[in-house]
């Protein structure tokens, strides 16, 4: 080959990677291009995985009182798992106490076909937009039917324990819903709402009731009712004096 010619392939050469390079850098930055398409492709992955709007900063004491409830909501849970498994009846167990001030926090239980559920949901106010509910916990317990001390439940129950502890059994009333939110008058210890009727103070009632094998109670308790007695069960509820009694009287369930 000729010096002429081989001067023309270099040529030919050196224009062809030129053009490759000028259309790779159009496409690279042009609005269809690949820049713009890896840009698009990482927005929707943040999309997707970030939130819409960033949580508020919040101060180390907030942080430590939305831990506690959430402690408080697994220890509950965990009460009604052993309740369920354990081969007693007429039984208790304790969970640590919910805290008071649930301005954001609402726990929920339902009843389901399969069992009941329990959650624990954030209120976040978005001002003018108004709020938002997150799912912060959310737990089936299979096989375990809902229920309250309440009504005639608690007359029955309150008479056995008096009269005979160590024979417990079979006193509850059934439901489908159950929420334990904040205090509606003076906004710092929980109440029990009971399938969205009157609520009732649940300060201080820091264990679950195994009627039956298959049902496991929470109770509703009231502050003031014959202060002659201490215990008592007047308006349909126990007294939350009854709690101490209940632990110190009514055997606490065998956990496997």
């Amino acid at each position: 080959m000729n010096k002429k010619a081989m001067g023309l392939k270099a040529i030919i050469v050196i224009s062809l990677i030129m053009l490759v390079t000028l259309v790779f850098i159009f496409n690279f930055f042009s609005s269809e291009g690949l820049m713009n398409k890896v840009a698009g492709e990482a927005n929707k992955l943040l999309g997707r995985y970030m939130p819409d709007r960033p949580r508020e900063q919040i101060s180390a004491s907030d942080a430590e009182h939305n831990s506690r409830i959430s402690e408080s909501y697994f220890s509950m849970l965990k009460a009604f798992d052993d309740a369920k498994d354990s081969p007693d009846i007429g039984c208790w167990l304790p969970f640590d106490d919910i805290p008071g001030d649930l301005t954001q926090w609402r726990l929920e239980i339902k009843q389901r076909g399969y069992g009941t559920n329990m959650k624990l949901i954030e209120v976040v106010s978005r001002g003018s937009e108004g709020t938002d509910e997150i799912t912060e916990h959310n737990h089936d317990i299979n096989g375990i039917n809902l229920c309250v001390l309440e009504g005639n439940s608690v007359k029955e129950f309150f008479k056995k324990l008096k009269n005979n502890p160590t024979n417990m059994g079979g006193e509850f009333k059934t439901v489908g819903n159950i929420q334990i939110i904040e205090e509606g008058i003076w906004g710092k210890d929980p109440e029990i709402v009971v399938d969205g009727g009157t609520p009732h103070n649940f300060e201080h009632s820091n264990i679950i009731y195994k009627p039956t094998a298959n049902n496991i109670c929470l109770i509703p308790v009231h502050y003031i009712g014959n202060p002659l007695k201490g215990c008592d069960d007047v308006g349909g509820t126990l007294d939350d004096d009854c709690i101490s009694e209940i632990k110190n009287k009514v055997k606490r369930c065998g956990v496997i």
